[in-house]
């Protein structure tokens, strides 16, 4: 009868402690990455529960085995991007996804957080991945590259116009990244 205790009682030691650290545990442990998937996570900083998804089209926060509106960071592959939108009908329009382009954001590089981006932080209802298209570049154009150490910002939209790599660091106005205020239209990360 005192083993039955003592067993009870780590039991309920070892759940506790599972419960405290069971979020980052489960991200850890369930969540690997690899170069041919996106990983959705419930936090930021790829924490809490999470979703591993391949190719494919993900019409709503049940396709995407996540709660609805709850995506805080993405982790996404070297050989895929994704398209994430704010309402789960968008992501079946195909072409038509950029009707209201607030709604959608391709995503080709893992974000770290959510905040502050265009689609936002738990935000997320539908997702399409895709195999990674490679952008056609103009010899002399920018390309902040795939490190994830800076990014582009380009005069006009679509990438286009005048455009300058930034690397980390602090630009407190538009003369600081040697652009006249309110020029900026796109911005491509590495």
């Amino acid at each position: 009868m005192a083993k039955a205790k003592n067993y009870s009682l780590k039991f309920a030691i070892c759940f506790v402690i599972a419960i405290g650290f069971g979020a980052s545990v489960y991200a850890a442990v369930f969540c690997r990455p690899n170069d041919n998937v996106v990983i959705f996570y419930q936090h930021a900083k790829y924490g809490g529960v999470c979703s591993v998804l391949g190719i494919g089209t993900y019409m709503n926060s049940a396709q995407m085995r996540m709660k609805n509106d709850t995506v805080s960071s993405i982790r996404v592959g070297r050989n895929v991007e994704v398209m994430v939108c704010k309402n789960a009908s968008n992501v079946a329009k195909g072409s038509g996804w950029f009707e209201n382009p607030n709604n959608c954001q391709r995503l080709r590089s893992s974000m770290i957080k959510l905040s502050g981006s265009r689609i936002g932080n738990d935000s997320i209802s539908s997702a399409k991945i895709v195999v990674k298209r490679p952008i056609l570049r103009a010899p002399g154009r920018c390309y902040p590259g795939d490190n994830g150490r800076g990014i582009a910002v380009y005069q006009h939209p679509n990438l286009g116009g005048k455009c300058k790599i930034l690397g980390f660091g602090d630009y407190l106005n538009s003369k600081a990244m040697n652009f006249k205020n309110d020029t900026i239209s796109s911005i491509e990360f590495g």
